[in-house]
């Protein structure tokens, strides 16, 4: 099964998504106060700056999937493509869902 998995979505993609649930798991919570310094670094400034830019690259690879997706060839190329844009698009939808709340209450 794990196998399959990282066949069908290769190192880089498997990569990228271990780093989007390392950004959700170290989002500060709305109010935290920013250390500049130490571990604490990591989920005040490190996450939520990697995040913006993972949801810019998960939308990207996206693009490209669809591009390489209509391009003549087997149908097996069509289903593989179009299973690596449903787990972009589901771990843009995590990143945006838990990373939307914190945004909203910046712009306060």
């Amino acid at each position: 099964m794990l196998s399959r998995l990282y066949q069908a979505l290769g190192p880089l993609r498997i990569a990228m998504a271990m780093l989007s649930l390392l950004t959700i798991i170290l989002m500060p919570s709305p109010g935290t106060e920013v250390v500049y310094e130490g571990w604490a670094i990591m989920p005040t400034v490190v996450a939520p700056a990697v995040a913006p830019i993972l949801v810019a690259v998960y939308l990207l690879d996206i693009l490209m999937s669809f591009v390489f997706s209509r391009s003549p060839g087997e149908n097996t190329k069509r289903r593989h493509f179009h299973f690596i844009i449903l787990s972009d698009a589901l771990f843009v939808s995590l990143l945006l869902a838990v990373w939307i709340p914190l945004i909203m209450a910046l712009a306060v």
